[in-house]
């Protein structure tokens, strides 16, 4: 059982990186998720700037 209790170098940066790619890949899901979510919603229509509530066009001074 002593073959479970060692620490090895290289297999710890593979599992680093098989992490690191496993985020980036939840993030990308996610957002393509998002997405489409949004357009079943219908929020990502095209809209003028005419179309936006005055309340929530900020002042730029």
């Amino acid at each position: 059982m002593s073959g479970l209790n060692t620490f090895d170098p290289s297999s710890a940066a593979i599992v680093q990186g098989t992490i690191a790619a496993a985020a980036v890949i939840n993030e990308i899901i996610a957002v393509v998720i998002a997405q489409k979510a949004f357009e079943w919603a219908g929020e990502l229509e095209n809209h003028s700037p005419d179309d936006i509530p005055s309340d929530w066009v900020t002042s730029s001074n």
